[in-house]
């Protein structure tokens, strides 16, 4: 087995090797919908990465940069969504497409870089690993999420 990693631009051709990776995330999708979603990212200011290992895809991240309102010409990269393969995990592959996420934002010009973390991922590690490389908990910061579905 090789340990190169290759991380690349996700391709509308790669939907059905993704399928596992978004059922491992808990986001299962049918190759259709998951195509549906690389189109809905495949310019601009949205991006999906994918890492490729010996031949496989063994993990993802999808970001979107925007704009800030309360901040002129300040632009935020939010991560919407990372996962790794469960069997290729703790082998550097998140951290290496925080990374290509990280550069990919100051590249646009983003001054920031968030996400967000459901509580059920702190028993899998998520947590540790992102304060590991460098994020902080906003509600360390006496700030709160709050969310309403529509």
């Amino acid at each position: 087995m090789s340990d190169i990693l290759n991380i690349r631009e996700a391709q509308k051709s790669d939907a059905l090797g993704l399928l596992v990776l978004m059922d491992q995330w808990g986001y299962p999708q049918t190759s259709e919908s998951m195509k549906k979603l690389l189109d809905a990212y495949a310019s601009g200011d949205k991006h999906v990465f994918v890492a490729e290992k010996d031949g496989h895809m063994v993990g993802l991240i999808a970001i979107v940069m925007y704009d800030m309102f309360f901040r002129v010409g300040a632009k935020r990269c939010r991560i919407e969504g990372l996962v790794t393969h469960t069997e290729f995990r703790r082998q550097g592959i998140g951290k290496a497409l925080i990374q290509k996420a990280e550069s990919v934002a100051k590249k646009h010009g983003c001054s920031v870089i968030d996400l967000t973390s459901g509580a059920r991922r702190s028993q899998e590690g998520t947590h540790v690993f992102y304060r590991a490389l460098g994020y902080a908990n906003d509600g360390d910061r006496a700030k709160v999420y709050v969310h309403k579905y529509l």
